[in-house]
């Protein structure tokens, strides 16, 4: 077993308890098929591109966008995320 193991994982915290939650993600980068909004410390979700009325690239580090937690897949420590309405 190794010291990581060992620690806390802030991921699965979220996991468990923010799955539809309303959160403000701030734009850490963005790619081609979306943008990746950091929502709570060290958790980062991606905002898909098809949700976007603009053009991701037009996203700018530091943005804020209001969000709401659509997916989380523990497995592959995902989180997918979509405009709030």
């Amino acid at each position: 077993m190794s010291l990581k193991e060992l620690q806390h994982d802030p991921f699965l915290d979220f996991a468990h308890t923010r799955l539809g939650a309303a959160l403000t993600g701030t734009v850490q980068k963005v790619a081609p098929l979306g943008i990746f909004l950091e929502v709570e410390k060290d958790i980062v979700g991606l905002l898909p591109a098809a949700e976007l009325q603009d053009d991701p690239n037009s996203a700018t580090l530091g943005e804020t966008y209001p969000v709401v937690v659509s997916t989380i897949n523990l497995n592959q420590r995902r989180v997918i995320l979509a405009l709030t309405e």
